[in-house]
């Protein structure tokens, strides 16, 4: 009987508690207020809070309007870099013969002008999300002209790419968190590298591949062999080729499985080398 009266009498002292602080900390605002008025504001700008009698909040910003905007830009002749933090990117070939860009998402015009900051300099072409939470809900759309073969540079914190039916020299992904899809693609090199972003290629035909992640998982079809190197910690690693004939095969894992379906010979014109720590790899 005597546990069963000890909550109530609990509860109630922390109620009281409860009010004496608040009411002690609401008397400290008011007199912090009257003596400096400008105090709070230097804090709250300082700090990106919200204060108030009732005690102290994270400031969320000022939620954007809905936007929509394009671009039309000329090939560059080196590189077309994409920057983006989240929201969805969109990249595919196009029968015209520039490179169009449309973006919609939230806005906050007090942050930053437009969605994207979009500019030409020294033969390349940056395509950028603004850093400062100006933008959120962002969604992007990239059409390239099917003439385009030159560099594309993807750096992405959590946004999920989509790339399809392009024919490139070199494409680097570098992503935290993203996934990536690419289809019919084509590429004489390729660098993969995430945190915990998968990475899934199909139909797709690579001279040269290389990859790290630390969680993600790789899971590429290509139309023929090529050369390739991939390490990962704990994300698994499925690769399936049209032909493996005349590839040599390095697969290794501490605590993965392994399955391969390929003979394994000592030499070959391609070599593909795949490493975890706990992750499976799969070649079919």
């Amino acid at each position: 009987m005597k546990s069963s009266n000890l909550f109530p009498r609990v509860f109630i002292a922390l109620s009281v508690l409860t009010i004496v602080f608040l009411s002690a900390a609401g008397y400290s605002f008011e007199k912090a207020h009257n003596s400096d008025p400008q105090l709070v504001q230097r804090l709250e700008e300082r700090y990106n809070i919200r204060m108030g009698m009732g005690g102290v909040s994270k400031s969320m910003g000022k939620e954007g309007e809905r936007a929509q905007d394009t671009w039309t830009e000329a090939l560059p002749t080196d590189k077309i870099t994409i920057t983006t933090i989240s929201g969805k990117v969109e990249i595919k070939t196009s029968p015209a013969k520039e490179i169009q860009i449309s973006a919609k998402g939230k806005l906050d015009t007090s942050l930053a002008p437009r969605l994207l900051d979009v500019s030409a300099s020294g033969g390349g072409l940056s395509i950028r999300q603004p850093d400062n939470d100006a933008v959120t809900n962002l969604e992007v759309e990239v059409l390239i002209p099917e003439s385009y073969a030159k560099d594309l540079d993807i750096q992405s914190v959590s946004s999920d790419l989509s790339l399809r039916g392009l024919t490139l020299n070199t494409l680097d992904i570098k992503a935290v968190s993203g996934d990536a899809k690419l289809k019919n693609m084509t590429a004489q090199t390729v660098d993969f590298k995430t945190v915990s972003g998968d990475i899934e290629a199909e139909n797709s035909t690579f001279t040269k591949v290389s990859g790290k992640t630390v969680s993600g998982d790789f899971d590429l079809a290509t139309d023929r062999s090529s050369n390739m190197d991939i390490n990962s910690t704990s994300g698994d690693v499925k690769l399936k080729i049209a032909d493996g004939k005349n590839t040599q095969f390095t697969l290794k894992s501490m605590s993965g499985k392994i399955e391969n379906i390929h003979n394994d010979i000592k030499s070959g014109e391609f070599k593909i080398s795949i490493s975890t720590i706990s992750g499976d790899i799969e070649v079919e």
